[in-house]
């Protein structure tokens, strides 16, 4: 948040879409986050988005940034690609296992 602050001066909005119950600590360290740098008015904190909420959101957005640490199956990517929208993600931390097929 510290490095969004310093962008006040151009034009721009995030919208933060996800759970605000999964995580009640993290979700006040980033609700604080917002308020401590003065980012109100370029952040919105919406919670969990479903349904046509949610694609009004991925409707409304030039860049997407998936930021968990771990994904058991990218539903976000997946999703997306058909749109052809921009989406970065994070290297996360799940562990993969290479299959070695015989043959």
């Amino acid at each position: 948040m510290a490095a969004l602050a310093l962008l006040k001066n151009l034009e721009w909005t995030a919208a933060l879409v996800g759970s605000d119950q999964a995580d009640l600590e993290y979700e006040a360290r980033v609700r604080a986050a917002v308020t401590d740098n003065g980012l109100a008015l370029w952040i919105r904190l919406t919670g969990e988005l479903l349904g046509e909420a949610l694609e009004r959101a991925w409707g409304a957005a030039d860049l997407g940034l998936l930021v968990s640490q771990a994904e058991a199956f990218g539903m976000v990517v997946t999703g997306r690609l058909p749109a052809e929208f921009q989406l970065w993600c994070a290297r996360g931390q799940a562990r993969w296992r290479r299959w070695d097929w015989p043959g």
